[in-house]
C-alpha cells in the first residue's frame, strides 16, 4: 500500500513541480510555464494545443512550433527549446553526451559498433528515417512522398505571421525580421554556445520558414506518422545504407533490371535493417 501512495506521489510531482523561489508552477518534464490546459495533455498535446491556440505563436508560425517540440537529451532528458535543422551534432550543455538532434543516437570518436568504423572518425549511426540523411532531399521530393501517404503540411506562412508583418508600424528592420526565419538555433560563438535565430530568408512556399527548417518540418511530419522513406533512396544510396551497417550488399546479376535490383535491395534493407518508432 506504501508503495502505491509512494508512485501517485510520483507522478503528481512529475506533472507540475511548483518553484518555490520564483513563486510559479512549471511542468517538471517539458520545463514550461504551468498552464491549465496542460491538465491532463501530455507535453507533446499541450504543446500543440499551444501552436494551435496561441496568436503570438501563431505569428512566429511553424518557427515557434518547431521551438516548442525541441530537442531532448537521451542521456540526462534535459530539454531545449531549439529546432533540430543545420548541424546535426548536438551537445548538451547538463551533461557530457553528444548525440544526433535528429534521432538521439550517440557521436562517437571511437565507435566499436564495427571494425569499419575505426576508419570514420567522429559520428553516429543514424536510421534512413532521420533528418541526417532526409534533410538531403529535395523539398518537393519529400512533399510528395507525404502526399502519397495522405499525410498534410503546411506550405505558405500562417495569416497570423503574415497579417504581423503587413500590420507593423515599427521599423523596416523589424518588419522584416517577421519575414525571416525565426527558428532559434544552439550556435557556437567566442563566448560559447548560444541560443540565436536563424535569420535567414524564408524560402517561397516553405511556410515562413527556410528551406533548411521547413525539409526538418516536413521530415517531423514523417516521422510522426511512422512512415518509411526507404521508397526515396536510389539504387546506390540503399548500397550504402546496408555497407554502413556490415551488412551484405547483394550483387547486381549480369542481366537483372536496376529496378529489379533496387527492389531486392530493398527487401534486404527491410529484413536487415528494420525501422522502430520514435
Amino acid at each position: 500500500m506504501t508503495n502505491v501512495i509512494l508512485d501517485s506521489l510520483m507522478r503528481l510531482v512529475e506533472i507540475r513541480l511548483h518553484v518555490q523561489l520564483a513563486k510559479k508552477e512549471m511542468c517538471f518534464k517539458c520545463k514550461k510555464p504551468w498552464e491549465r490546459e496542460h491538465e491532463g495533455l501530455t507535453c507533446d498535446q499541450f504543446a500543440q494545443w499551444k501552436h494551435d491556440n496561441d496568436p503570438q505563436l501563431q505569428q512566429q508560425g511553424l518557427a515557434a512550433h518547431l521551438e516548442a517540440n525541441g530537442i531532448e537529451c537521451p542521456a540526462c532528458h534535459s530539454r531545449y527549446d531549439l529546432a533540430r535543422g543545420g548541424c546535426m551534432h548536438f551537445k548538451c550543455t547538463q551533461c557530457p553526451n553528444e548525440f544526433c538532434s535528429g534521432c538521439g543516437q550517440t557521436f562517437k570518436q571511437q565507435c566499436k559498433k564495427f571494425a569499419s568504423c575505426a576508419k570514420r572518425g567522429l559520428h553516429a549511426h543514424h536510421p534512413r528515417d532521420c533528418l541526417f540523411y532526409l534533410r538531403d532531399f529535395l523539398v518537393q521530393e519529400l512533399q510528395d512522398f507525404l502526399e502519397k501517404n495522405n499525410v498534410q503540411f503546411d506550405k505558405e506562412p500562417p495569416k497570423a505571421q503574415l497579417e504581423a508583418a503587413a500590420q507593423n508600424n515599427g521599423d523596416q528592420k523589424e518588419k522584416q525580421s517577421l519575414l525571416k526565419c525565426r527558428v532559434m538555433l544552439q550556435k557556437e560563438t567566442a563566448d560559447g554556445l548560444k541560443d540565436e535565430p536563424c535569420g535567414t530568408e524564408a524560402a517561397a512556399g516553405c511556410a515562413g520558414l527556410c528551406m533548411v527548417h521547413y525539409k526538418e518540418y516536413l521530415v517531423g511530419k514523417l516521422n510522426n506518422a511512422h512512415l518509411d522513406p526507404i521508397s526515396l533512396y536510389n539504387m546506390n544510396q540503399l548500397q550504402a545504407m546496408l555497407s554502413r551497417e556490415d551488412k551484405v550488399v547483394p550483387e547486381k546479376e549480369e542481366e537483372e533490371e536496376e529496378n529489379e535490383y533496387t527492389k531486392r535491395l530493398v527487401k534486404s534493407i527491410e529484413a536487415e535493417l528494420p525501422l522502430g518508432h520514435k
